[in-house]
């Protein structure tokens, strides 16, 4: 189901008790207990509780990191039950009108975001659209398993990349190691859109998540 239809059927307070109800079913799939996750998320028992029952937002970062821990994509969250294990079709459709309603927030930060395809079990890929606010925005570099590519649909956005900068125009791109410290931050006036390309990690590789920070970031001239 994609995440505009299951927004107008169950509105912003039904989809949390959705990603909720999927969190609470992989956990006990994996016969993982609320414990374990937080050992390895770093979150409190209390909070990943909180977001079993759809008593509080989860940032995108953490979704990524306990999707990581319980062996999901986060495709799984916004489907009933854990679904299929790899994806055989998948189509999302064009957001009418304002296609800042039907995205999530990523708590903190101004981001806004939407899976559109990939990210259960078996898929090697997953595909997220990404809103940078014009003002406020992530400080800390992150690094996790796999690759990305990152391609900007609008706007200016700088990628900071292992010590490295690369300004990004409309119609650029970039693909990284994702084990490489990075994050990326909007330059312009205006929001920016990106469409992000994960990777997965192949089975040779166990990280203890996906999402993992690694530093604060240096600051840059603009």
């Amino acid at each position: 189901m994609a995440l505009e239809d299951l927004l107008s059927q169950e509105g912003v307070s039904g989809v949390a008790e959705q990603i909720g109800d999927s969190m609470r079913a992989a956990r006990k799939a994996a016969g993982r207990t609320l414990s374990d996750v937080a050992g390895e998320t770093g979150l409190s028992e209390s909070f990943l509780s909180k977001i079993e029952r759809g008593h509080a937002n989860c940032s995108l970062a953490n979704l990524i990191q306990i999707c990581a821990v319980l062996g999901i994509g986060m495709d799984n969250l916004f489907s009933k039950g854990l679904g299929a294990q790899r994806t055989n079709v998948s189509v999302h459709r064009a957001m009418p009108g304002n296609p800042g309603a039907v995205m999530l927030d990523v708590e903190s930060t101004g981001y806004k975001f939407r899976p559109l395809a990939g990210g259960k079990m078996r898929d090697d890929l997953e595909i997220i659209h990404l809103v940078f606010p014009s003002k406020s925005g992530m400080e800390t570099m992150v690094s996790h398993a796999g690759q990305e590519h990152c391609y900007v649909l609008s706007g200016s956005v700088e990628f900071l990349v292992d010590g490295s900068t690369h300004i990004l125009n409309a119609g650029d791109g970039i693909m990284i190691d994702s084990k490489l410290p990075h994050l990326a931050r909007n330059r312009g006036k205006d929001s920016a859109h990106v469409l992000m390309t994960v990777a997965m990690a192949g089975s040779k590789e166990s990280p203890p998540d996906w999402w993992s920070v690694v530093g604060p970031t240096t600051k840059t001239n603009r």
